[in-house]
Parts: structure tokens; C-alpha cells; sequence
């Protein structure tokens, strides 16, 4: 849908499921031999010609995509696991600073005489 875009697929699976969603038909779809470019040769094409590379846009594998949401979402958990662990440890060692000043300030305390 981006005006002057020119979209280039890694699977033929990929390229279907976008023209239908696109609301064409699948049968409509051209010919393999019609829609394939070796991507050697789409690199070379865009290296050579001036700014020809600034059209095309990567269609990324839905695996792909799937595999890097997973991939953030478990980012995601391991930071908010680091972040509750950083909390936790910081109340431990609160309470243990808070024992060792209620320790240091009995330790110079004479005990009672004993009668």
C-alpha cells in the first residue's frame, strides 16, 4: 500500500497470503515464472541504477516475524524478572543493614548486674 513501494517476498507463501489480503483473488495471482526475480539480481539492479534501492520494500517471512515477536516478548519477561529481582535484593539488604544497626547499637550496652 506504500505509494511507489515495490515489494519483494523470501516465499512464495508469502507473496499469496499478501494478495489476498491486499482483496485480490488468489487465482489472479501472476504465474511463478512472471513474479520471481533471482534476489542476486534485484541486489545488483538496485546497486547499480541510481537510488533504485529506496523503492523496495522487504517483505519479511511471517516466521520471521513471529520468531522476533517471541523473541521481544521473552526480552520483555527477562527484564521485568531482572527488574523484580533488583527490588527483592534491595529489600533484603535493607532489612539486613536495618539488623546490623539495631545489632551495633546494643553492642556497647552493658548487661543488667545480675542480683
Amino acid at each position: 500500500k506504500s505509494p511507489g513501494a515495490m515489494p519483494f517476498f523470501l516465499s512464495r507463501d508469502d507473496l499469496s497470503a499478501c494478495w489476498v489480503k491486499s482483496g485480490r483473488s488468489l487465482e489472479s495471482l501472476p504465474p511463478l515464472d512472471d513474479s520471481v526475480t533471482d534476489l542476486r539480481l534485484l541486489i545488483a539492479s538496485a546497486l547499480s541504477v541510481h537510488d533504485n534501492w529506496q523503492p523496495l520494500l522487504v517483505m519479511a517471512p511471517k516466521s520471521t516475524v513471529k520468531l522476533a515477536k517471541e523473541l521481544a516478548t521473552a526480552v520483555e519477561r527477562r527484564e521485568e524478572v531482572q527488574t523484580n529481582m533488583e527490588k527483592a535484593k534491595a529489600i533484603v539488604d535493607a532489612e539486613v543493614a536495618s539488623e546490623r544497626v539495631a545489632m551495633a547499637a546494643h553492642a556497647d550496652n552493658e548487661p543488667p548486674e545480675l542480683v
